[in-house]
């Protein structure tokens, strides 16, 4: 019941979908430096691989919906963006290693921009 109100509640705040996709580019931002890290075990490309997907999949979806409010020229900038991280995102899992510092540069610039 709790759990419900919970939920209504932030679907109600408009600052809490902004902190939710703050988190989750904190988190690709820690997958990003663990996957980069020296010796950095095959699983961590694949879990980052598989969340970049994921968290980038949910934004373009909420960008490409007409009741986004945020300015056009902006949602198509982050469209681009976050086209161009899927595709980097699809080479990680075929085993390739793209630039990673550049990666979390771009979730910096978002993480930034979030706050």
């Amino acid at each position: 019941m709790h759990r419900a109100d919970y939920r209504a509640t932030l679907a109600d705040s408009p600052t809490s979908g902004r902190r939710e996709e703050l988190d989750a580019i904190r988190q690709l931002m820690d997958l990003l430096k663990a996957a980069d890290a020296p010796g950095a075990p095959a699983r961590c490309a694949a879990v980052l691989a598989y969340n970049l997907n994921a968290i980038w999949s949910a934004l373009l979806v909420d960008l490409a919906d007409p009741a986004n409010d945020l300015p056009p020229a902006m949602k198509a900038s982050l469209i681009s963006i976050g086209i161009h991280v899927i595709k980097m995102a699809d080479a990680i899992g075929r085993g390739l290693k793209p630039d990673l510092p550049g990666l979390r540069e771009i979730h910096q610039s978002i993480a930034d921009g979030l706050t």
